[in-house]
């Protein structure tokens, strides 16, 4: 029982810790895209999220599209 208490407790501070952001802070965001999940700029200026997408047939590794955050 202890240590599902522990367990729990551990969970919730996980969650409630949120995700670190990988973009160190202070770094413009990306022109484009290097790394998955950093900080970049779509066309129209939008702040957006580097996401890896599905390399097309001889594209080298990896594949990021830069998408909108909302």
């Amino acid at each position: 029982m202890e240590i599902k208490r522990r367990s729990l407790s551990l969970l919730a501070a996980l969650a409630l810790s949120g995700c670190p952001d990988p973009t160190p802070r202070g770094t413009e965001p990306a022109a484009s895209c290097r790394r998955a999940y950093e900080k970049c700029t779509l066309p129209t200026g939008v702040l957006g999220v580097c996401d890896p997408v599905d390399c097309a047939v001889g594209q080298p590794e990896p594949c990021l599209v830069c998408r909108s955050q909302h």
